[in-house]
């Protein structure tokens, strides 16, 4: 079961604290105008980083590769809701059409592709 995690749109810099599988953790969004990326940095309740300045890809889990051990147990990922075949999302499109879900309690490694 995938769960939304709620984005504001149209906003370059943002962060949001969230709860996932009974942890907190803060996201940090940050979108930069000349390579036209969001970039997405992971911290834990303390907000010490986990993993910083990764870039924002739809349908390809979040941190997959991460093996530290305050990440959460699940899995985060974007997902565009007009185009699955979407790579990564534009200023706009974030928190529009390209969504946030977590799947709790599965491993990264194991969760599916959602775009082809």
């Amino acid at each position: 079961m995938l769960l939304e995690i709620d984005l504001p749109a149209d906003t370059p810099l943002f962060s949001l604290r969230t709860s996932l599988d009974g942890s907190t953790y803060h996201l940090r969004f940050d979108y930069h105008q000349r390579q036209d990326r969001w970039f997405l940095t992971l911290s834990d309740a303390d907000e010490a980083s986990i993993r910083s300045g990764a870039k924002v890809v739809c349908g390809i889990p979040m941190f997959a590769s991460c093996v530290d051990s305050r990440m959460p147990k699940g899995f985060l990922i974007f997902y565009d809701l007009a185009d699955p075949a979407a790579e990564a999302p534009g200023f706009s499109e974030l928190g529009r059409r390209v969504k946030l879900y977590y799947s709790p309690g599965a491993s990264g490694v194991d969760a599916p592709l959602l775009h082809t």
